[in-house]
This record gives structure tokens, sequence and C-alpha cells, in this order.
């Protein structure tokens, strides 16, 4: 809501004839609309015709909406007689229904006259609804104190409430002024142990023993303390170690642990005296976070991606796919890879179809337009290609940078650096050796095979995909090194390090510049 005529900044200025005529329609309207009483409307106009500056003039509007039929609740704003009949009706309603008692409703009925600003009207309307910005946590009715006294039967015929207690707590309704003060109320009754919740309560603790988390014993004395539990927090302490992730243990979880433990003694996960050790520690688990820490390293490897001709071929044509991200969107996962491999098994089955009734077939597709298919599944797989590319690049210098960190870690290695066939990391020309340069701290340290055999490690567990042929330079140019990844170079790498890290990324990290 804007407020008052502006002088425009211009308030030491003499005021013009126009001026004082925008002033007096501004006070037409507040009249109008019962802002101004006929006392103070006469006396802002005479006010009008004495002031001599812009100033004086905004002065006697600045309580005062620009535009007629503002209907805002500013505060700084002069009361609508519409707002003041409204404020006469809620005042009314309150007392109607109890929110005021009848010295308080005599007592603001008779200061409203006073009141000539919104701010003071929301003063005197504070805990009341109906206006505008009321607020939240009203005055208290007859309805609330009723649904408070009925709260209070209730407790007492679960009870959950001494008889004894009904007078006091009667009073402090019949006393309580706001909707907060009954809530309050109300949620200390609701908290209190009640039959009902102590039969719920006696049944879990019998589901407990037949399930086998207490014995007889514990579910006596669990028992005995419920028949004695007032309050919420001391009926949950009884049963919160029956339910939950990291519960008591029940029959059906131990002898799952005990089946679980059979099977891979079975397997040869574990020895005898292995198993017997877990045998007994599963009768004896309190928890099932316990039970699940005993069959931790027996579960089976999550199966290995397998990389086939098409990755291959992906790997050098578009990326290092052992850089994509496994998607958590089901409807992005056919992107990028499968997408391409699609694309060019397509291309593939087309030009395979070309050649079945050549030259009859090539006539027909040139003919019938055919042919602008093919080129439109190629472009395809292009475009996914490119796409893929450009994640794919990102991720590498990232994996550049880990590579070189761990050849740094190295003894003896003061500094690593890496190159794809002499060229930069991304741009790949057509040769796969992939060139290592190593600075060592002493010329004689560390021993050169047992380096070499390092770097084929970490070269071999990292995520370089496509890996040949391996230059390996150590400190000066002269001291160079070959890396084979040939059959024979990768069989004994495999057998002596395991399978090389494939498929999608499980996760991302937040050191990447993805």
């Amino acid at each position: 809501m804007m407020l008052g005529w502006s002088d425009g900044g211009y308030g030491e200025l003499r005021a013009t004839a126009d001026d004082r005529r925008a002033v007096r329609r501004l006070l037409h309207t507040a009249e109008a609309e019962g802002r101004l009483d006929a006392a103070e409307y006469d006396r802002r106009l005479r006010a009008v015709d004495d002031a001599g500056t812009r100033a004086r003039l905004a002065a006697l509007t600045s309580d005062l909406p620009t535009r007629r039929g503002e209907r805002d609740w500013d505060n700084r704003a002069r009361i609508r007689s519409d707002d003041r009949e409204l404020a006469v009706r809620i005042l009314a309603e309150a007392a109607a229904h109890e929110r005021l008692s009848s010295a308080e409703y005599e007592q603001r009925v008779a200061t409203l006259p006073a009141v000539v600003r919104y701010s003071q009207l929301k003063r005197l309307l504070d805990g009341l609804p109906g206006w505008p910005d009321a607020p939240d946590d009203l005055l208290a009715d007859t309805a609330d104190r009723d649904a408070a006294r009925t709260a209070l039967h209730e407790a007492v015929r679960d009870h959950r409430l001494d008889p004894v207690e009904v007078p006091v707590l009667d009073a402090e309704i019949g006393q309580a002024r706001r909707r907060s003060d009954l809530a309050r109320l109300v949620a200390s009754l609701d908290d209190r142990v009640g039959d009902r919740r102590r039969d719920e309560a006696a049944r879990d603790l019998d589901a407990a023993y037949q399930a086998g988390q207490l014995d007889a014993h514990e579910q006596a004395e669990r028992a005995a303390k419920l028949r004695h539990a007032v309050s919420g927090p001391q009926l949950t302490a009884l049963l919160r170690d029956l339910t939950g992730a990291d519960r008591r243990p029940a029959d059906s979880d131990r002898a799952a642990t005990i089946r679980a433990l059979g099977t891979a003694l079975d397997r040869g996960r574990l020895t005898l005296p292995e198993y017997e050790d877990r045998l007994a520690a599963a009768a004896a688990a309190i928890t099932t976070s316990a039970l699940r820490d005993l069959l931790a390293d027996l579960a089976d490897p999550p199966k290995r991606r397998r990389r086939g001709p098409l990755d291959v071929v992906f790997d050098h044509t578009v990326g290092n796919s052992a850089l994509l991200q496994q998607s958590d969107r089901w409807w992005r996962r056919p992107f990028p890879k499968p997408a391409w491999k699609l694309a060019v098994g397509a291309a593939l089955i087309a030009l395979a179809g070309l050649t079945v009734r050549f030259p009859i077939a090539i006539v027909g597709w040139v003919v019938g337009g055919g042919f602008a298919l093919l080129i439109y599944i190629w472009a395809l797989a292009l475009l996914v290609g490119r796409r893929a590319g450009t994640t794919i690049d990102r991720r590498a210098e990232w994996l550049r940078r880990r590579v070189q960190d761990e050849l740094r870690a190295l003894p003896g290695v003061s500094g690593a650096s890496i190159s794809y066939g002499g060229s930069n990391w991304r741009e790949k020309p057509d040769s796969s050796v992939l060139t290592v340069r190593l600075e060592l701290d002493s010329p004689d340290q560390p021993p050169r095979q047992e380096l070499i055999d390092a770097v084929a490690r970490v070269l071999w567990l990292s995520r370089i995909y496509p890996l040949g042929s391996v230059g390996l330079i150590l400190g000066s140019a002269d001291d160079r090194h070959t890396i084979e990844m040939n059959r024979a170079g990768r069989r004994r790498l495999r057998e002596t390090y395991g399978p090389r890290p494939y498929g999608p990324l499980p996760s991302w990290h937040t050191d990447s510049t993805d």
C-alpha cells in the first residue's frame, strides 16, 4: 500500500495550486472511506490552505492511502469505517463465545473509538479470529474448553488420570487464556499411559516372548514395570529394543543366521573352527546388528561386468566407458552406451542386408530412399557418442590426477606424469601406447623391476581403457622400459591382482570436475 502524497524529494519548494488540489482529493477519498471523521477532515482541509511548502502538504496525507479501495491493514494507515465495523463484530462474537469476559469486552469496545491506525487496531484485536493478520495462537473459546474437558474425562475413563486430579485440572482449563495453553494440557494427558496403551504394550511383550526376543524372566520383569508405567517415555523404554533395525534378535533371526553360516561352511568360506565360533556368537548376540556382522564378509561378490567387442570399439572411438556413471533414473540408463550399441548394431544389420542381393538391394535402397534411414541411424550413433564423450572427458582429467597421485606415492618416486601415445590425455592418436614418466629421488633406488611391477599394478587396477602397451621412463630419457599388455601380460596381471574394474561407476566423487 502506498501512503501519502509525495513531494518528490523537493519538500523545501513552495506548494502550487495543483499540489493543493491533489492533496484535497486524497483527503476527500479518505473522508468518504471513513478514515477521517468530519472534524479531522475539516482540520486538514484548513491546514492545506495554510501549508506553504510541499513537505507540509505531504505530512497531511502521510497516513492515508494514495488510491481508493485499499484494504491492506498497513500499520501506518488510518482505519477505514468498514474495518472499524468489522472490529465491533469481532469483539461481539468473541464475547458471545467467551473468548473475552464481560469486563474485557467492555474495555475493548470503549477503547475502539480512540483507535485511529491499524497498528492500534491489531493490538486491540490480538488473540481474536476474523481479521487479515489474526495470529495463530488465538484466545480460547467455549468450544476449545469443552474439547479439553472431554479429553479430561476420557483420560479418567481410560485410567490415565486419577479422579482426585480432575478438579485441579478443570480449574486450569477454565483459567486457560489461549488455545496453546489448552493444547499443552491435553498433550500432557495424551502422554499418560492408560489401559489401552498398557494392553497394546502387554501384547507386544507377549509377542516378543513368543518370538524368542525375551525369555520368561525378562518378560515377567517388563510386565511388572509396565503395570507401574505412567508416562509415554516409560512405556517406550520397555519396548525400544524390540523393534527397529537394531532390535533384539528373534529365534527366526538366529535361525536365518545359522543357515547362512552353514551354507558358508559348505562352500568352503569358513573352516570348522570358524563356523563353531560364529555359531556361538550367533547364540550370544543381543542385537540384530551383531548377527549381521557375523555375515558381513560372507556375501557373494557383485557379478563382474564383462567387456564385449562393442565395448572395446566404444573405448577406441568414443571414450573410456569405464568412466560412465550408472544413472539413478531408469529412463536415463539406456544412454549413452546402450543407445550407441543399438544404433551401431542397427547400422551393421542394415549394411548386412544390402549385401544379400547385391547390386539389386543397392538399387532398391537408393530408389526407395532407404539409404536415408541408414544415414540417420549412423548419425544417431555419432550424436550419442559425442554426448557421451563430453561427459567422459570431464572425468578423464580427474582420473589422470588420481592415477598420478597413486604413482607419486610409490617408494622412491618424487613426481609422475601420464600421456597417451605421446599426445595429451584426452586427444588420443591411433596408437594406444600409454607413456608414464616418473621422477626418482635417487637414480639407483628403488630397484627397477620392483618399480615396474608397482606401476603395472597401479595401471591395471585403474579405470584406464583402452590399456595397450605402456612406455615407462624412469628419471632420464635414456632409462626406458616397456610394460607389455599382450595376452600373456594381461593373464599374468589378472592372476596376480584380479580382474580390472569395469562397469558403471557406482557413485561420483566430490573432487571430480563433473
